[in-house]
């Protein structure tokens, strides 16, 4: 049984656009639409399905992605970790969650191999915090991580706030936690560590589309 967080997972979807019957259609169509969303006066930072995935399949895959009012995409990239909050301030967004291990693509083609359910079930532990979870800072002009930290505990969806040079975060046991100077310093993760994060942050081309063999016609003699 799927015991993780269901806060985050059973909400409707957020989207950016008006006019649309739906956040399918709205993120088919290319408007912003994702599980969560942050956006200013001249941009919008959304992470959500691949918008090859929005209609018609049953693939859930997500990038974080950013576009102005207009809908112009200026960068979609693949996150290490599946988003439970963000947060903007002048130059960065502040992401936070646990290590995606899972990818649904992978999984859904070897669901019933015995390695591919531990992975499933490692996700789930992760989705509860088992092993804490990551807040990395991501440059809003080019999507690039530049840092990370780890965390203990996981912070409830859509959670975060930035004030006064500090981030304030609720977790799900309930405590709330402030990050900023003069306090106890988090773990690093290691610059190799973030190289690795944005060398893997390219988004997958699609898979190509297998041809049907057209069944020969028998000629009647």
């Amino acid at each position: 049984m799927d015991t993780a967080p269901l806060d985050s997972w059973c909400l409707s979807l957020w989207h950016q656009a008006s006019g649309w019957s739906g956040h399918t259609v709205a993120g088919a169509g290319g408007a912003p639409s994702g599980r969560i969303m942050s956006f200013d006066k001249e941009r919008i930072f959304v992470w959500g399905r691949l918008r090859r995935y929005f209609r018609w399949t049953p693939i859930y895959q997500y990038s974080l992605q950013s576009c102005d009012y207009e809908y112009n995409r200026d960068w979609e990239l693949m996150m290490p970790i599946l988003l439970r909050t963000m947060v903007l301030d002048d130059k960065y967004i502040y992401i936070a969650g646990p290590d995606e291990v899972s990818r649904q693509p992978g999984v859904r083609s070897a669901i019933t191999q015995a390695g591919t359910q531990k992975l499933m079930l490692r996700q789930d532990s992760l989705l509860n915090g088992q092993d804490g979870s990551k807040l990395l800072k991501v440059d809003r002009k080019t999507g690039k991580i530049i840092s990370g930290f780890e965390m203990e505990g996981m912070p409830a969806f859509d959670s975060m706030a930035s004030a006064y040079g500090n981030l304030y975060l609720s977790m799900l046991d309930g405590s709330l936690q402030c990050f900023g100077e003069g306090g106890k310093p988090l773990p690093v993760i290691a610059t190799e560590r973030i190289e690795e994060f944005n060398k893997s942050a390219v988004v997958p081309a699609p898979a190509p589309k297998k041809k049907k063999k057209k069944k020969k016609k028998e000629k009647k003699k």
